[in-house]
């Protein structure tokens, strides 16, 4: 009778990745909803608070198979340059 040995290799979890995302108050960039290139609402310091203008104005669609607002197409997310101030194209 041959009696069968083999190695069990349990390696525990690699550590998560350092979160690189700082604050908008810390990086100074803003938010705002846009229509054809026409600002609709003030800038804001998150994307969630800038999408919530989107939903208050109805600009926001709504898709109910991911349970998410969207923007639709003529309807865009600016975000500001956080060193000058000014849109990003």
């Amino acid at each position: 009778m041959h009696a069968i040995f083999y190695a069990r290799w349990d390696f525990p979890d690699p550590p998560p990745e350092p979160v690189s995302y700082l604050p908008p108050a810390i990086t100074g960039c803003r938010y705002r909803i846009e229509v054809f290139g026409k600002p609709r609402a003030p800038w804001r310091v998150t994307p969630d608070i800038a999408m919530q203008d989107a939903i208050d104005l109805d600009l926001a669609s709504w898709d109910a198979s991911t349970r998410e607002h969207y923007l639709a197409v003529p309807v865009d997310m600016a975000m500001c340059d956080p060193t000058s101030g000014r849109p990003l194209p």
